[in-house]
């Protein structure tokens, strides 16, 4: 089973950003479990149901209610 991480020095993330997580996704099919981008932006979103997009600043800044 594998994730992939990647990180990105931008504020926003373009599906063309995605392309070598969705290839790898695909090589590896049922394998791939997910995938996560970190970029400098402050929204979070799913680009597909197992490729997300976060701030980075979400690894140290507590969730908001």
């Amino acid at each position: 089973m594998w994730h992939a991480h990647e990180v990105k020095a931008a504020s926003r993330v373009l599906g063309g950003d995605l392309e070598s997580l969705v290839k790898l996704k695909r090589k590896l099919g049922s394998q791939f479990l997910g995938g996560v981008v970190l970029y400098t932006g402050t929204r979070a979103y799913s680009y597909e149901s197992d490729l997300h997009v976060l701030p980075v600043d979400r690894l140290w800044r507590p969730r908001s209610s």
